[in-house]
């Protein structure tokens, strides 16, 4: 009877370690960054491959460039 108690709490135990790691991991992920992606596009609506797009704020100073694929589109990971 004593070693199921201890066997029910000890997994207890894990069970709530294991979901605070996974919360934690979670509160990571949540740095406060994101992600812009888009394609671009002419006046005609067909894409274009080769353009150079820049992701700028000027309130921080924060400025990326990047350039568009074959398919027209762009994206920029991880801005602040």
């Amino acid at each position: 009877m004593r070693f199921s108690v201890l066997k029910t709490m000890l997994t207890q135990g894990i069970v709530v370690l294991f979901v605070l790691a996974i919360g934690t991991v979670a509160g990571f992920a949540q740095a406060g960054t994101a992600g812009v992606s888009g394609t671009v596009r002419d006046n005609n609506g067909a894409v274009v491959p080769g353009a150079t797009v820049k992701l700028l704020n000027s309130a921080t100073g924060f400025e990326r460039t990047t350039t568009t694929s074959d398919e027209g589109g762009y994206s920029f990971a991880s801005v602040p």
